[in-house]
């Protein structure tokens, strides 16, 4: 059975008297052409196509108002035509069709079996349509209007069709019901504001669900539970702003589920649960601004899923927890939640790729945390935001494949990876990472089987953190940006990474670098990086551990702190070209660093602010040479401690401004600073201090040192070369090297320079010490302490050696000669040369030498020759006012006048050469009178020599005016001097000069003696030459004979005839009275013996001898005639007696001395 409202033929007849005209034919369907062919005649025909062409108009539902009562059909006759089974044997195939009708009353088939179709086109329901638990063969609703349908658990053998522009303003019940075809929705329209506009959950559908093309729903669309073939919401509107527009909580679609080409959705979509083969959402709209816009969670898709293509999100898109067989596709979808999460993909699975990128956008944050992908992760050119809060969270994310954030990827706000595992490669290349005031990109302990690429316009701003990270392959951040201003810009600490890092060409970081504890099994590349954080750290590579090389080269540059303390480098370490700035603090901090291979902080390598190698271990080289150091602050380089198997190389215009610190360092080859600049005026700038070296220390060519340079305590295998060497350190030291230990020779010769204190105290030197045409300047002070040095060949201070302050060789013991030659030392104060205890093997040489001051030998040993020849003294002359006023005003006190004067003359005084050899004992002293000091310029106290001049200048050996002249320049005298000379003259074969000496020795003490002493001293002198000359003694005894002899023999004159004869002066002693002349004096008896001048004279000289003359005559006190002298008149008799005592005082007096002279009891 057929019954339609004005359907086909007929229906067309009825309306024909309304058509005056054909309209558009645009809407004539296929069903319509097959009646044209039953029509015979042409006007049939013409009043056809006019009814064809005005029923769209005349048949839409939105006009049932105006239709008339012939357009109604009850329901319950529809009822009666379905239920009945009379009437159901007169429906045929085509089952039951109703066309633009107006169905009154409720049509209610519940639980109806009606096993045929059942058609409603264009119709209107003015209620509720009944279809719960009904079993139809198909059903249908083109077009119409319903006020809603209850079809639960309803069975539909073939399709159920709610299309071409359906409306339903009421809930349309679809739940439980099964549909053995497809359920069309297209163009259809669901309304129940803020309730649910289509609910079919647990429907189950064998074929595809179309809500497409057109498809709206207002209110809740609900398919949870559904299982259906494919679902297919194309270009379908589901609205529900306030509430879940697309609800398929746990429905299984066989085939695919199409929410794309212009899906819109004003509401939250739930997908949460479903079993999917495939999601396609491309081009799909969800709206849910306050909420979830697409809600998947748990959702299992058998192949892939696609949000791509202008795929747009207001509110959450969570997939969190899905499985996904295939892809994730999101490239160019739009998800937008500002503040909270865009997308959530946490704990997802997805066998193959993930796909965020190619202008993929997101405002709000993405979730991946502990997704599972195994393809690759590629968000490259995708845009995240989520300012100052999370914009990608993937931590402990796992990715089979690599990660793509490269390509204009940006995000603004964290970018979480930590804990991720990523099978491959993580590329960031050309990623702009954006959170200042937080993390830009977090990886912590995430580990990468491949490489990591930061590179190629990477740009970070906010802190990038790798720390504790496996990286498979290399690092690579060349040409990336790294900005954090605020604090760290890039942190891998503990990171582990098989290959290299790359940290270069024009790699960029605003902020600290930190790779501490860093494991790198390649090399550190950071050539041409620029690393800034002023005044903090600006790479922090503390216990970094580096397999190969690390290169910090080629105009790599470092504002802040560069930290390498405790690094261990399997091979080099190179910083050439490297410019390090940290003004305030280190430069570059690399204590207890080891290095395999070399360390070349060379050719242009800058560093403003300290550079530490303290207790560095170096397996090659360290090289600076053509670096430049500088920290005006305190120190430039302090290598402490440090240990470099090979040479150390600050050389080359090598500079250094602040002190370089080497002291304790062990160096296995040579330390080279040949033109190498060392600044530091108010310190050291050189500090080299208990240092080793294996090899030979070059502080040679054109060297320059402004500061103190230290060498003390320093152990040296080879030689010390200083030539050409300036040191400069005015009034303090210039170059300290006490207890030096160099194997070989030191030089400080051919130019060498130093303005300052030059210390070699206790310096122990294998070779020689050279310091010929060597400067040193230091007036008033030491010029060069070289106090307990010892030398095993030769000191040479010869042949344009030249020192302004003193030359000090106090207790040296030098093995060979101590060579002055042709040297010019000069000090305004104190001594030019003091060699107080020196010990020699061979000579001292000061031949041809200039001395301005006091050349202080005492207690010298000089084992061969001292040689003072040729030596060039200054002419000092005294001005006029002060050779006048000096002998005035010398010893007036507290007068400034007088002070100023005395200070001017000592000042002259100090030019005057003067040498003091007190105590001192050498083997030969060879010297001429022209090289003498002037007059109280010498003291040769103590002083021991073996021998004068050599063996070729015998005139200087017996010459011992001259040499008296020499001692005679002391300002005092000391005995032993004259003894000395006249022990080497006697040695000599000279014994007369030897005899001249000692005897003016004796003269030259006279000034010294008192009155009674000096007379004794000059009685010795004249008598017997104080023993020297003891026959000068028996030349005055002859002249006191002679004299008395010719006394005498006056006396006796007269006694011939007759003894009582007046002029007579002499008497037998034994008659003599002294006051009267007895008669019988007057005969002497034959036997008395007779009286002999000569013999008297003789006998009353000599002592102890008796010659029977004394005994027996004396001269006569009575007798002569009177003689007047000055006061009183003498009888001749009593002068002669007078004499006699004195002939006799005489006589044991000079014989006693020549006693004693002769014996040697008197000489000295």
């Amino acid at each position: 059975m057929c019954f339609t409202s004005c359907s086909y033929i007929s229906a067309y007849y009825c309306l024909l008297e309304d058509v005056e005209k054909l309209e558009d034919l645009e809407d004539l369907g296929l069903e319509k052409l097959k009646e044209l062919e039953k029509l015979e005649h042409p006007e049939q025909l013409k009043q056809l196509l006019a009814a064809i062409a005005k029923e769209k108009e005349i048949n839409n539902p939105a006009t049932a108002e105006s239709w008339g009562e012939k357009r109604i059909l009850s329901a319950k006759f529809i009822e009666l035509l379905c239920t009945d089974v009379e009437a159901f044997k007169y429906f045929t195939n085509h089952g039951l069709k109703v066309c633009g009708a107006k169905i009154s009353g409720e049509l209610n088939l519940e639980f109806v079996k009606f096993e045929s179709l059942l058609y409603f086109t264009e119709c209107v329901f003015t209620e509720k349509i009944i279809l719960k638990g009904a079993k139809v063969e198909e059903v249908k609703f083109d077009g119409s209007h319903v006020v809603g349908i209850d079809a639960e658990l309803i069975e539909v053998r073939g399709n159920l069709y709610l299309h071409n522009d359906f409306q339903s303003k009421g809930e349309v019940n679809l739940s439980g019901a099964t549909i053995g075809g497809q359920v069309d929705c297209i163009k259809s329209h669901f309304s129940n504001p803020e309730e649910d506009a289509l609910i079919a959950e647990k429907m189950e559908v064998k074929s595809s669900v179309f809500l497409r093309e057109g498809f709206k729903a207002e209110g809740r669309v609900s398919l949870s539970g559904a299982t259906i073939g494919l679902l297919d919401c194309s270009d379908g509107h589901f609205s529900n702003p306030e509430g879940d527009a697309l609800f398929t909580q746990g429905i299984e679609v066989k085939d695919s589920v199409f929410l794309r080409e212009g899906f819109e959705a004003e509401g939250r979509v739930i997908l949460s649960g479903a079993t999917i083969g495939l999601l396609d959402c491309s081009d799909g709209h969800f709206s849910n601004p306050e909420g979830d816009a697409l809600l998947a969670e748990s959702i299992e898709v058998k192949t892939d899923v696609f949000l791509r293509e202008s795929f747009k999100a207001e509110g959450r898109v969570s997939l969190s927890e899905a499985t996904i067989g295939g892809q994730l596709d999101c490239s160019d979808g739009h998800f937008s939640n500002p503040g909270k999460d865009a997308l959530n993909i946490q704990n997802i699975e997805v066998k193959g790729s993930v796909f965020l990128g190619n202008d993929f956008k997101a405002e709000g944050r993405v979730i991946l945390l502990e997704a599972n992908i195994g393809g690759q992760l590629n968000c490259s050119d995708g845009h995240f935001s989520n300012p100052g809060k999370d914009a990608v969270i993937a931590e402990s994310i796992e990715v089979k494949a690599s990660v793509f954030l490269s390509n204009c990827f940006k995000a603004e706000g964290l970018v979480n990876l930590s804990g991720a595992i990523i099978g491959d490669k993580l590329v960031c290349i050309m990623g702009h990472f954006s959170n200042p005031k937080g993390y830009g990109l977090f990886a912590e302990n995430i580990e990468v089987k491949g490489s990591v690429f930061l590179r190629e316009s990477f740009k970070a701003e906010g802190l990038v953190n790798l720390s504790g990270a496996t990286i498979g392959g290399q690092l690579s951040c060349n040409g990336g940006h790294f900005s954090n201003q605020q604090g760290y810009a890039l942190v891998a600490q503990n990171i582990e990474v098989k290959s290299n890092v790359f940290l270069s060409d024009d790699f960029k970081a605003e902020g600290s670098v930190n790779l501490f504890g860093a494991t790198i099994g390649g090399q550190l590349y950071c050539s041409q990086g620029h690393f800034s954080n002023k005044e903090e750290t600006a790479l922090n590579a503390e216990s970094i551990e580096v397999k190969a090389s690390v290169f910090l080269s080629n105009c790599f540059k470092a504002e802040g702190l560069v930290n390498l303390s405790g690094a261990i480098i399997g091979d080099k370490l190179v910083c050439i070209m490297g410019h390090f700035s940290n003004p305030k603090g280190y430069g570059l901090f690399a204590e207890n660093i080891e290095v395999k291979g070399s360390v070349f902080l060379r050719e242009s390598f800058k560093a403003e602010g300290l550079v530490n190698l303290s207790g560095a271990t170096i397996g090659g080289q360290l090289s600076c040479n053509g670096g430049h150091f500088s920290n005006q602050q305190g120190y430039a380089l302090v290598a402490q401690n440090i240990e470099v198997k090979s040479n150390v190389f600050l050389s080359d215009d090598f500079k250094a401004e602040g002190e370089v610190i080497l002291s304790g360092a062990i160096i296995g080859g040579v330390l080279s600073c040949i033109k190498g600049h060392f600044s530091n005026k108010e310190g050291y700038a050189l500090n080299a201090q208990n240092i080793e070296v294996k090899g030979s220390v070059f502080l040679r060519e054109s060297f320059k040192a402004e500061g103190r340079v230290s060498l003390s305590g320093a152990t040296i295998g080879g030689e010390l070369d200083c030539r050409q060497g300036h040191f400069s350190n005015k009034g303090k030291y210039a170059l300290i090297a006490n207890n030096i230990e160099v194997k070989e020779s030191v030089f400080l010769s051919n130019d060498f320079k130093a303005e300052g204190e030059v210390s070699l105290s206790g310096a122990n030197i294998g070779g020689k010490l050279f310091c010929r045409k060597g400067h040193f300047s230091n007036p008033e002070k030491y010029a060069l302490d070289a106090q307990n040095i010892e030398v095993k060949t030769n000191i040479s201070l010869t042949n344009g050696f030249k020192a302004e302050g003193k030359v000090d060789l106090t207790a040296a013991n030098i093995k060979g000669n101590l060579d002055c030659t042709q040297g010019n030392f000069s000090n305004e104060k104190g001594n030019v040369l003091s060699a107080e205890g020196i010990n020699v093997d061979g000579d001292i040489l000061l031949d041809k030498g200039t001395f301005e001051g006091n050349i202080y030998l005492v207690s010298a040993r000089v084992d061969d020759t001292l040689s003072m020849v040729k030596i060039k003294q200054e002419k000092v002359t005294f001005p006029l006012y002060l050779r006048l006023l000096y002998p005035f005003i010398k010893n007036i006190k507290n007068n400034p006048i007088a002070s100023l004067l005395q200070k001017e003359n000592q000042r002259i005084e100090t030019h005057y050469m003067k040498i003091d050899l007190q105590f001192a004992r050498i083997g030969r002293l060879r010297d001429d009178e022209e090289s003498w000091p002037q007059k109280n310029n010498i003291n040769l106290d103590g002083f021991i020599y073996q021998k004068l001049g050599t063996d070729d200048n015998i005139k200087v050996l017996k010459d011992a005016k001259t040499r008296l002249k020499w001692l005679r320049l002391q300002p005092e005298f000391f005995p032993q001097t004259y003894e000395q000379l006249a022990e080497v003259l006697k040695k000599e074969g000279d014994p007369d000069a030897a005899t001249e000496i000692l005897i003016h020795k004796e003269r030259d003490i006279r000034p010294k003696l008192n009155r009674l002493s000096k007379f004794w001293n000059y009685f010795l002198d004249i008598t017997i030459a104080y023993g020297y000359k003891p026959t000068k003694a028996l030349v005055w005894s002859s002249i006191f004979i002679s004299i008395g002899w010719t006394s005498f023999a006056l006396g006796h004159y007269n006694c011939s005839n007759s003894i009582s004869n007046n002029k007579c002066l002499f008497s037998p002693a034994s008659e003599i009275s002294p006051y009267t002349e007895e008669p019988n004096n007057k005969t002497i008896d034959i036997d008395y013996p007779e009286f002999n001048f000569w013999l008297y004279s003789l006998d009353t000289f000599i002592p102890i001898v008796d010659l029977h003359q004394q005994t027996y005559w004396l001269p006569n006190s009575q007798k002569g005639k009177e003689i007047p002298l000055i006061l009183f008149k003498v009888k001749a008799g009593r002068l002669l007696r007078w004499y006699l005592w004195v002939h006799i005082i005489f006589g044991w007096i000079l014989t006693s001395l020549w006693v004693a002279g002769f014996s040697g009891l008197v000489r000295g």
